[in-house]
């Protein structure tokens, strides 16, 4: 099992925000280009079983289903970076411990 760590999203990227479309799509693209890069080198086959560790900036309660799809410009990154469609992950979305500055933790499972 290999492990990544990427920026805990926005919360402007919810899909329960009532962000302006123009930011929304401006942080969407960031987000898209900034987990690009952060997945360079990394393989994963077609058929990979992503394991997405949310551990929070603090104690809050979230929605995991939201902060799922708050990444999805991410994972649209990381399968760009790939050369495959995202429709050939699936996942496992789980809660971890409490980070300051808050962090996603992708677990990779082949």
């Amino acid at each position: 099992m290999k492990a990544y760590e990427f920026p805990w999203p926005s919360a402007k990227l919810s899909p329960n925000s009532r962000t302006h479309w123009r930011l929304k799509a401006s942080l969407a693209a960031g987000q898209k280009r900034d987990w690009y890069f952060l997945a360079r080198g990394q393989y994963m086959p077609k058929g990979t079983h992503l394991r997405f560790v949310f551990c929070p900036p603090t104690g809050h309660r979230r929605d995991l289903d939201n902060l799922l799809a708050s990444c999805k410009h991410g994972i649209d990154g990381i399968a760009r970076h790939m050369g495959i469609d995202d429709k050939d992950f699936s996942f496992a979305v789980e809660r971890g411990e409490v980070v300051k500055g808050g962090m996603v933790r992708i677990e990779i499972l082949t």
